[in-house]
């Protein structure tokens, strides 16, 4: 094996299989990443068994072949080698790999590539294509909120539903709920669990241009997603998502806008009574005021009143100062609407009006009484008041729950 390639591009492909790599195995051969070249196309895949990433480059290639080398030891050679120019070459007998780089000479040891896994196939599924924006809004404003515990498997992903025209992605991790609604065009109906952590690691995958198309395919086990020249293959969660459609409240008896910047600013303010520990706001809502305040035993305590729109019942509420600010600084809105049920039941946070970087249009005035009763919705629009649509008329919701406040 032995090939001349630019370091830039080499680079680029490393870290992105690398992604797949996972530090914790207890398998050699997992550390490493599968380089194999085959009629002037380098392929760079890492895997972690649930978790596969490859991507595809060309070079100039002098001799076909494969090899595997340690993916932390290469990515670190290669971000500083001290030329644009790299060769890469396998002595057979040795289990070699050469690296050079202008003056700079390095000789690492390889593993058999005929020991590595190959990525599995999703077999015959649903197939999706989506746009990079709209993927990338759909695991931005949901994928936050999802669990990571071992002993909870199905609150470890974010449940993707294709159905009736719409494109619903949702995450829990039981005590918060982020949900985003795209309308996707094609008549499919398919559900696939998909974990947190893969859909993340495609988010950074995602280049900035608009006009690319992701190629999703959802089979009965795996999902592969086809992002240019890289794919990511990823095991399914096999278990059963919450039905989130008949938890999101339908009525409110308490509504309050205010501006996302002063209460994103003002709990960033309150959670500096933490050493590392949850912050617990109370928030104290009134016809023209949001006052804030939080209390730590042999820390401090804190208050700040925010100037607000609130319709209804003065309330007081607590909240996990984190969980209104993991969504607060996902909301790209000037302001924001919380709607509440009462001290003790599931809130709404929703950008008020259209989601930023949408079409202009009035702010939509709160609900009345006899409006806010129905069924529990299936999308934020119809969980009453205004709705938070994109361009392409994404909307997003966030339930939280309060907690007790002493």
């Amino acid at each position: 094996m032995f090939f001349r390639c630019e370091r830039e591009p080499f680079l680029q492909a490393i870290q992105a299989a690398q992604r797949a790599v996972s530090s914790r195995t207890t398998l050699p051969i997992l550390s490493g990443l599968l380089l194999n070249l085959e009629d002037g196309t380098l392929t760079v895949t890492g895997t972690d068994l649930d978790l596969g990433i490859e991507t595809q480059f060309g070079v100039e290639q002098k001799e076909p072949g494969a090899m595997v080398l340690d993916a932390r030891a290469l990515a670190d050679i290669v971000r500083r080698l001290p030329d644009r120019q790299v060769e890469l070459s396998l002595d057979a007998a040795t289990h070699l790999a050469r690296i050079t780089s202008g003056p700079a000479h390095f000789e690492i040891h390889s593993l058999d590539a005929a020991d590595y896994p190959a990525l599995p196939d999703p077999g015959e599924g649903l197939q999706w294509s989506v746009s990079y924006p709209v993927l990338r809004q759909l695991i931005r404003f949901t994928t936050f909120a999802a669990a990571n515990d071992d002993t909870r498997a199905s609150l470890n992903g974010a449940l993707l539903e294709l159905e009736d025209g719409e494109a619903h992605m949702v995450a829990t991790d039981s005590y918060r709920l982020a949900l985003f609604v795209q309308p996707q065009g094609a008549a499919t109906s398919v559900k696939a669990l998909i974990p947190a952590q893969t859909l993340q690691e495609v988010a950074k995958l995602l280049v900035d241009v608009p006009e690319a198309q992701a190629q999703i395919t959802l089979g009965k086990s795996h999902a592969l997603f086809q992002l240019g020249s890289t794919r990511v293959v990823t095991r399914l969660i096999d278990a059963t998502f919450p039905n989130y459609r008949q938890i999101i409240p339908a009525s409110f008896v308490t509504e309050t806008v205010v501006d996302r910047l002063a209460l994103q600013s003002a709990l960033e303010r309150a959670s500096l009574l933490s050493r590392g520990g949850a912050v617990i706001v109370k928030m104290e809502i009134s016809a023209d005021q949001l006052q804030i305040s939080a209390s730590v035993p042999d820390e401090g305590d804190y208050r700040e009143a925010l100037p607000a729109q609130s319709t209804g019942e003065d309330l007081e509420v607590a909240f996990n100062a984190r969980y209104l600010l993991d969504a607060l600084r996902v909301i790209p809105n000037a302001a924001v609407r919380l709607r509440c049920t009462g001290s003790r039941s599931a809130s709404l946070l929703m950008p008020e009006g259209p989601l930023a970087g949408g079409p202009a249009t009035a702010t939509s005035p709160a609900p009345d009484a006899a409006r806010q009763q129905g069924d529990a919705p299936a999308a934020p629009e119809e969980a009453g008041g205004a709705s938070a649509e994109s361009a392409s008329g994404g909307r997003f919701v966030y339930m939280v729950m309060p907690v007790m406040y002493r």
